[in-house]
């Protein structure tokens, strides 16, 4: 097993819901229910968007799902599912 999935196995993964408020070509703005694990109030931010998420854009407005990693420079969106409401 190589460092870099080492890595990745020891890295935490978050979940929340919230609403999308931009989307751009790298990157998502979601303003976001609290993160207790993070100790964080809810609040609006941008996350990186992997390529196989970006190519899917959402309108602002749409409630979704979903759930990130803490990078060396950002936070990285893994999975972003629009939810019925």
């Amino acid at each position: 097993m190589d460092g870099h999935t080492m890595a990745m196995e020891n890295v935490q993964t978050y979940e929340s819901e919230g609403v999308i408020t931009q989307w751009e070509s790298d990157r998502v703005g979601i303003s976001h229910h609290a993160i207790p694990a993070l100790k964080w109030p809810a609040m609006t931010m941008n996350f990186r968007l992997p390529p196989e998420i970006a190519a899917n854009s959402l309108p602002a407005g749409t409630p979704v799902a979903f759930s990130f990693v803490k990078t060396d420079t950002a936070y990285q969106l893994l999975t972003l599912t629009p939810l019925k409401r």
